[in-house]
């Protein structure tokens, strides 16, 4: 796109959108209407509000662990709750071992050593809870999860962790599994992947047959409903109808977007 400043701004107009339609298309209300993420949903609230110390985010790579992470984060009652949406560093051996409580610390503002007993002091004067989510937990430590332990059993009763995507690492700290509960995300089924698309595109005021279905068959077997892959591959599909003027998308027409080939 280089020399082409305004190129998005065409593609933009051309579809009559104001923002690429499935790379932004993760905290809007469809996509959590498929049954699983309804229930995981469901299952969330209810270990929340049974103060449960970890709760678990997990699923294949690309089945959009983080992105439903992040809607059950913003759809969280901040009249109840108090919460942070933490990544972990993708160089773990490049920060302290007390990550995950500075981290704590700079959200209620103390450059202090934390006093537990004073955090969770002015938890029960707000009636609420803490609700920490630290994405990419795969890449968490020994020694970071020996942390997590800690102040998960400290925080019993009044903090809830959620670590995304921790999988097998849970294995190297033998406490972590005994106080957990787990959501497990699984690629989505075909009739989901129709809803996920069809949402997305009337979501952006798109008609819902812009894609065909045997081109939505196409795109599920190539993506094996992993929602990462799916709205890339279905992005890309928009950028070829853009390029070759068509508003509709066929299979024929996604047999030029290489992973489909």
């Amino acid at each position: 796109m280089e020399g082409r400043p305004n190129l998005k701004h065409e593609y933009l107009t051309y579809w009559g959108i104001k923002a690429p339609v499935f790379y932004h298309a993760y905290g809007s209300g469809y996509f959590y209407q498929p049954r699983q993420m309804a229930e995981l949903k469901k299952r969330f609230e209810l270990y929340l509000a049974m103060t449960a110390p970890l709760i678990r985010v997990e699923g294949p790579l690309g089945c959009g662990k983080t992105f439903f992470s992040l809607f059950l984060y913003q759809d969280l009652p901040l009249d109840q709750v108090e919460a942070l949406f933490l990544t972990y560093p993708y160089d773990p051996h490049d920060h302290p071992n007390d990550w995950i409580e500075l981290n704590i610390r700079t959200f209620f503002n103390t450059k202090t050593p934390m006093l537990w007993e004073e955090i969770l002091k002015e938890l029960r004067l707000l009636n609420k809870q803490l609700v920490v989510f630290i994405d990419g937990a795969q890449r968490m430590t020994p020694e970071a999860l020996k942390e997590l332990t800690y102040l998960t059993e400290l925080g019993i009763g009044m903090i809830t962790f959620c670590p995304i995507g921790l999988g097998d690492l849970s294995e190297k700290d033998p406490l972590l599994p005994h106080f957990q509960q787990k959501l497990c995300l699984t690629p989505l089924q075909l009739k989901e992947t129709k809803a996920f698309i069809k949402g997305a595109l009337e979501e952006e005021g798109l008609p819902a047959n812009t894609f065909t279905l045997r081109a939505i068959d196409a795109l599920h077997q190539a993506s094996g409903g992993l929602l990462g892959a799916l709205s890339s591959l279905a992005e890309q599909a928009l950028v070829e109808g853009f390029f070759k003027n068509t508003r509709i998308i066929d299979h024929t027409l996604l047999k030029t977007i290489a992973p489909l080939q």
